[in-house]
């Protein structure tokens, strides 16, 4: 049997999921055959196609089109130190590209800093450690009307 001769028909939607979907005003998915023509019309305007009962309306993508303002860059500023729109603006426009580049030398860190990150990893951990014991110590609070078994036991330890 060639296969030439086998073919499938798509068959009518029900009455009632029609208007189910223009209630809804549900749009039918792109196929292949409106793929094909919103190619073939990919220049003009605007594209109408039919899929049944429904129209779609396609307006191709130009690379020409002006760009929006909702789809400009936005500038949110965090901290008073940050730049604003303006000083982006004036920054950008005073770059000049033949000029030569110069740099700075880094600002030097404060004694937090420094100790945190110009460590060993060991030395590191061990100068954690040491800050945290101390902020434990610190941060200890001794309530007495608390239950601890703890205290008991090494109270009994001590005596002996």
């Amino acid at each position: 049997m060639p296969k030439r001769s086998v073919a499938y028909i798509k068959p009518e939607e029900p009455s009632f999921i029609k208007k189910m979907k223009a209630a809804m005003g549900y749009q039918e998915p792109d196929t292949v055959e409106t793929k094909k023509f919103f190619h073939k019309e990919l220049f003009s305007k605007k594209v109408v196609h039919k899929t049944d009962s429904f129209k779609k309306e396609v307006v191709p993508f130009q690379d020409d089109q002006v760009e929006r303002d909702d789809e400009k860059p936005v500038v949110v500023v965090l901290s008073p130190d940050d730049l604003t729109e303006e000083e982006a603006k004036t920054i950008t426009e005073k770059a000049d590209v033949n000029k030569k580049i110069i740099f700075t030398k880094p600002v030097k860190k404060t004694g937090e800093e420094k100790n945190s990150l110009d460590f060993s990893s060991k030395k590191r951990d061990d100068l954690q450690k040491k800050l945290s014991s101390q902020r434990d110590q610190n941060t200890k609070v001794k309530n007495t009307s608390l239950l601890s078994f703890d205290d008991e036991e090494e109270d009994e330890e001590d005596m002996y």
